[in-house]
């Protein structure tokens, strides 16, 4: 069960935004959700009292400049939980919104229930970003060897865990891919994280990303 959370929606597809909207609302019954229509409409909430937990845009909207957009808003707005929910899947574009520091980034055409469930990861504090390209790179890469980083050498298990981490998948799910414990998924990525100077997941998928570890 979530713990009571507050979610901004901003689309510029009435439909879509409603439906959303009351879909986390059925799921989440604790959280209370907000929405915008635009731009304008995110900056004026964002820049309102309230501190959402997650804040759910369309970098395709009018008024967005794509990732140009999306830094501004991190840079003005640093305590928000920037998720992307748009139907682009252009891979340059989802590395660069990785680099850039979004949370997530969920395609529309995503089912609902994939969707709440990337949602509640989210809500937990594990980056998502759900795309076949980057699952498919993640799972690939898996058992490729080991990387050299800021003075440390990250073997080759703690690599199949990050790759797979970046991929979106839980620990449960991770440990399934690569038949160990989730004990030992932990311990893996304790340790990698360690090396990478990082203290969760976000800022080890970012890491990653950034210095084209995978």
């Amino acid at each position: 069960m979530i713990d009571s959370k507050s979610i901004l929606i901003v689309d510029d597809h009435q439909m879509f935004r409603d439906s959303l909207a009351f879909l986390i609302k059925k799921t989440f019954p604790n959280t209370v959700v907000e929405t915008g229509d635009s731009h304008t409409s995110l900056v004026n909430k964002l820049r309102s009292s309230r501190s959402f937990d997650v804040v759910l845009i369309d970098l395709n909207m009018p008024g967005m400049v794509g990732t140009s957009t999306f830094d501004q808003l991190r840079a003005e707005f640093p305590r928000h939980c920037p998720v992307v929910v748009t139907g682009n899947t252009d891979p340059e574009q989802i590395y660069a919104l990785m680099r850039a520091g979004a949370n997530g980034y969920v395609p529309k055409t995503m089912s609902a229930e994939g969707l709440m469930k990337s949602l509640e990861l989210i809500l937990s504090g594990v980056a998502f970003f759900s795309t076949d390209l980057i699952a498919k790179h993640a799972v690939a890469s898996v058992g490729k060897g080991e990387v050299a980083f800021n003075g440390h050498v990250l073997t080759a298990k703690e690599m199949d865990v990050i790759e797979l981490l970046v991929a979106g998948h839980t620990n449960k799910e991770i440990g399934r891919s690569l038949d160990i414990e989730e004990v030992t998924v932990k311990a893996r990525l304790k340790q990698a994280f360690r090396k990478l100077g990082v203290k969760n997941r976000a800022q080890a998928v970012r890491i990653a990303i950034d210095n084209k570890l995978l």
